[in-house]
């Protein structure tokens, strides 16, 4: 490798968008670096919705991700706990039925352990304060727990399935 041939392949490496450049060639190392001005950070917006927090929780927020989750609070959503489904959800539910959403992303667990039963099941009645299942988000498991006394129609998750917030988990009538 000649010194024309060298400086041409300087010329080009600066002209690039490459940061570091190494050749061996004939027995001839070259290493280029270039010096970065600074290092890129990237991040990702979080989206935070406080009906998903339990109250009490604090939170520290950019203005304009609180401005979205003020407006998505303001703006129908998909029910938390036990609430009429709307025509916005496209469900037809017989009258009296209700959904119980997930209230965080996770995973659900209808049994406490994979050889155990499952927490409740089809036709059971069960009284406020009983555990309907588990959602693990970031290996936390939180209990979703019955809110009022009702009876379960249909769960609509399986055991293991993925859920994003408001996600429908179970059909209830109040008892």
């Amino acid at each position: 490798m000649n010194l024309d041939e060298i400086i041409t392949l300087i010329d080009t490496f600066n002209e690039s968008s490459l940061t570091e450049l190494k050749l061996d060639q004939d027995g001839t190392q070259l290493t280029l670096k270039r010096k970065s001005e600074s290092n890129p950070v990237y991040t990702q917006p979080i989206m935070v919705h406080p009906q998903s927090m339990p109250a009490g929780t604090p939170m520290v927020a950019d203005p304009g991700v609180m401005a979205q989750a003020t407006q998505q609070q303001s703006a129908p959503s998909a029910p938390a706990t036990g609430q009429p489904a709307t025509e916005e959800q496209g469900s037809e539910l017989p009258a009296g039925v209700e959904v119980i959403s997930s209230p965080i992303v996770g995973t659900v667990y209808r049994a406490p352990s994979p050889d155990s039963p499952p927490f409740c099941q089809e036709g059971d009645v069960v009284e406020k304060g009983t555990t309907l299942c588990i959602l693990e988000a970031m290996k936390v498991m939180n209990e979703l727990e019955a809110e009022f006394n009702m009876e379960i129609v249909s769960f609509k998750v399986n055991n293991g399935d993925m859920v994003e917030y408001g996600t429908p988990l179970v059909e209830v009538r109040r008892v």
